[in-house]
């Protein structure tokens, strides 16, 4: 399979005439190893009944982590696994907070953290493939504004679901999971998400993973 994408990465790379081959194969291995991620994730959630609330939590910290990075584990299995367990912990989380239907609560909550991931991006944001922090090169801070507006896409949704249709279980659902995965990210732009990275990592080494 690797060898099969990295002919395919160079392909690309002669077709569209954009030497950095190396860029390519990184996008199709992100991109399949997404999807198998994300099967992985459903079929658990589901056997655990937190399907909607894990799923909607993957998107949202995904979705950011495109544009700002964020810790990475030392191989695609070991991260597959540990974002897994984590999403589903997630998942857990964000059903007990759909039971709230207070405005003011999802409100706080939803500025709170977008404050501090704003802060986070700003801080923290470092492009993986280019190996610098998104502030140090024009690119890297098209990405970073492109975060921040996937961000408050995010809470401007929220903001309005808050306000409108607090009753609703569904909405409740999707405000209390995409706020659980945006603080996840959020965490994981820091130097202790980093660290608990670090830790996640050596102890799935010992397991053989």
């Amino acid at each position: 399979m690797s060898k099969l994408m990295q002919n395919f990465a160079q392909k690309i790379s002669r077709e569209t005439r954009y030497n950095d081959a190396g860029v390519i194969l990184f996008g199709l291995q992100s991109f399949m190893g997404l999807i198998f991620n994300y099967a992985a994730l459903a079929l658990l959630a589901f056997i655990l009944q937190v399907f909607p609330h894990a799923i909607l939590a993957a998107l949202a910290s995904s979705s950011l982590r495109i544009f700002s990075g964020g810790s990475h584990s030392s191989s695609p299995l070991r991260c597959a696994v540990f974002g897994t367990l984590v999403f589903l912990i997630l998942g857990r989380i964000a059903v007990t907070l759909s039971f709230f239907t207070s405005t003011a609560f999802f409100l706080s909550l939803g500025i709170s953290i977008a404050v501090l991931a704003t802060a986070a991006i700003f801080k923290y944001g470092y492009a993986t493939t280019h190996k610098k922090p998104l502030n140090s090169y024009a690119h890297g801070r098209k990405l970073r504004s492109m975060a921040i507006t996937v961000l408050f896409a995010w809470l401007a949704v929220i903001l309005y679901l808050s306000y409108f249709h607090i009753m609703s279980l569904q909405s409740r659902v999707f405000m209390a999971s995409a706020l659980t995965g945006i603080a996840w990210h959020t965490f994981c732009l820091t130097p202790w998400g980093h660290k608990v990275n670090q830790i996640a990592d050596k102890q799935l080494q010992k397991l053989r993973l």
